[in-house]
């Protein structure tokens, strides 16, 4: 009674019987779904896999041949021929419950949407409505909580004007999620609005509508939630855009307590991220489910009659949006050198900078939902590289799920659908994702390729036989490595080795991730000729070497120089030239970029994976 979709991975069906041996038949239940498959066991042996769905739409059948051993299941529907007696009751039961959908619980004056009345389109998971003040009104209601949360993903339907049927009520939510109280501090509402908040003005199943509440979201300030890579809310890096919030009129109190309503599925398992509340004080446990909260609110507490103060579509203003026309992308983001609160990275190693940059861009996150862990030398699986290349490409959206089944219902079952879409894995060759297994240099190095393929990335081939075990690098191998080698992705040990069955770490995939951003070429810009020249000191060396000068950035501009152009640049007895951009990533790996230094507003010179200060003294 396991089921895969919506299933937590390690606890699927389908990975139990890959982690097993010694299991010939597993009958499912649990997920209400419909299979009838085969799946490799741990040690590579078929095992029959099956499951009925839900409401007796089937029958399994299970034949042993007792002679032969041999198991076959199959799923029995559409019965030619039923008992008239049994097909009479079913029929009787059918209408019975067809009526219980039908029955009129409640009337609503206005129409209670999802949608934005302007466009069309849905707006519950990006904005208010009032139908999402009206769900959260009845959690908040109903426990007697201070505030309220319902996450947007889990309003599924409109309502129309007139009837309120038990139907309409299920279809809004269909999810039988059971409605509890906790206890918690005004900081994790506030990450949890944040965290809500992350992907405005894109849509988020996670965005919070609430009631007992109400607050403000920059969109001028860039998201700087971090999440661990199973996608759970770790931190805000930096500066919140979620503003304003006050609880019943007064200022949110972030060391105070206060009582949440919302359901099992963010209080107790942490869904959509919200973990913070996941171990506080829980004073009333899955006291009733969902849609009896919805009824039992408009029934008992609005006397059976929504009425005007839902009239307006877009809610009662409970979430303001400020700055809109100027999006995350489009605002002005800072990369910190070195992302505070990561104990674990050390900023004198060899793998510092890497890692910064794949914390700081949101390419990679922490191992841990409780704290800020890289983990630097832990194992690299392949859900964690296809979702690093995933986070790279934007997280584009999927337009269906994978085809493996083990990746149902993972964290990382958007990014394999995407892998799979573009080409870059066909699985590991029995028909699984195995996005929990390792994977070696040799094998990081054809993925990383692979990727670059996609993008249409001009790759150079190295030679290997400089490395002294090159002639362990397999058949398959070669190709890969010789390019990532060549281009300047993938680089040997110190010891001379390439170690192409290694096993990848971390630390490894952050440097072929910031060594890829590196790589890109820069968009050719005509380099103008500069208005003046600019004489100065350098006044601080940084500990990856780059320097920064006395030169304003307000004197650079006055001389005519500007983001783009060739410049001329003399380090003591050394001249030369540079583009000017705006992070040492704009230049390949080993080359010179004059930079701003956001901090010092003024000059700053550096090279991508080099230590300028060394070079030219």
């Amino acid at each position: 009674h396991l089921g895969n979709e919506g299933s937590t991975d390690v606890w699927t069906s389908t990975a139990v019987i890959a982690n097993t041996t010694g299991i010939d038949l597993f009958i499912d239940g649990h997920s209400h779904e419909t299979y009838d498959q085969v799946v490799q066991n741990a040690g590579g042996e078929d095992v029959i896999l099956a499951q009925t769905g839900t409401k007796l739409a089937s029958l399994g059948k299970v034949t042993i041949d007792t002679a032969t051993g041999d198991i076959t299941a199959g799923l029995v529907s559409g019965y030619e021929q039923q008992d008239p007696g049994a097909a009479a009751f079913v029929a009787q039961i059918n209408e019975a419950f067809a009526g219980v959908l039908q029955e009129v619980v409640a009337q609503t004056d206005v129409a209670l949407t999802t949608l934005d009345p302007d466009t069309g389109e849905r707006a519950v998971r990006s904005a208010e409505t009032n139908l999402g003040d009206l769900c959260a009104d009845a959690y908040r209601t109903l426990l007697g909580a201070d505030v309220a949360f319902v996450n947007g993903g889990g309003i599924r339907a409109d309502i129309a004007a007139g009837d309120i049927t038990y139907e309409d009520i299920i279809n809004v939510h269909p999810f039988g999620n059971e409605a509890c109280l906790v206890e918690t501090s005004g900081q994790d509402l506030l990450d949890a609005l944040e965290l809500g908040a992350r992907l405005y003005p894109e849509e988020n199943g996670g965005f919070l509508q609430v009631s007992g509440l109400t607050y403000t979201i920059d969109a001028s300030v860039p998201s700087s939630v971090v999440l661990s890579d199973e996608g759970a809310f770790v931190e805000v890096a930096g500066a919140y855009r979620v503003k304003d919030v006050a609880v019943n009129g007064a200022p949110l109190d972030l060391t105070a307590t206060y009582t949440l309503a919302s359901h099992n599925y963010m209080i107790k398992s942490g869904g959509d991220g919200f973990v913070m509340f996941m171990d506080g004080n829980l004073l009333q446990d899955s006291v009733l489910i969902d849609n009896q909260v919805l009824i039992n609110y408009i029934v008992d507490e609005l006397g059976g009659v929504v009425g005007e103060e839902y009239a307006d579509p877009r809610g009662q203003g409970r979430i303001t949006v400020v700055n809109a026309a100027e999006t995350p992308e489009e605002a002005p983001q800072e990369t910190p050198e070195t992302p505070s609160g990561w104990t674990d990275v050390d900023q004198g190693a060899w793998y510092a900078q890497a890692v910064n940059y794949v914390i700081a861009n949101g390419i990679m996150g922490s191992t841990s939902a409780g704290a800020n862990v890289f983990s630097p030398n832990g194992a690299v699986t392949r859900a964690t590289v296809f979702q690093t290349f995933y986070n790279m490409a934007g997280q584009p959206a999927v337009a269906e799920a994978a085809s493996f089944p083990d990746a149902a219902g993972a964290w990382y079952a958007a990014s394999a659908a995407w892998a799979e879409d573009v080409g870059l894995t066909t699985g590991d060759g029995s028909g699984a994702y195995a996005g929990d297994r390792a994977v070696t240099r040799a094998e990081l190095a054809t993925i990383v390729v692979r990727f670059a393929q996609y993008q249409d990335r001009t790759l150079t081939a190295g030679d290997l036989s400089a490395f002294a075990d090159a002639g362990q690098v397999a058949a398959w191998a070669g190709e890969g490595l010789s390019l990532a080698v060549g281009s300047g992705l993938l680089s040997g040990k110190s010891s001379g080795l390439l170690d192409p069955n290694g096993t990848a770490v971390r630390a490894e995939l952050a440097t072929i991730l910031m060594n890829y951003a590196g790589s890109a070429a820069p968009e050719e810009t005509p380099a103008e000729e500069a208005q003046g020249v600019l004489t100065g000191t350098v006044t601080a060396v940084s500990r990856y070497g780059n320097i920064t000068t006395d030169l304003s950035l307000d004197a650079v501009a006055a001389a005519g120089f500007e983001a783009g152009d060739l410049l001329t640049v003399t380090v003591g007895e050394t001249t030369l030239e540079a583009p000017f951009g705006a992070a040492y990533s704009d230049v390949d790996t080993g080359s010179v970029v004059v930079l701003p230094d956001s901090d010092a507003n003024t000059l700053a010179a550096a090279i991508n994976m080099g230590n300028f200060s060394e070079t030219y003294g």
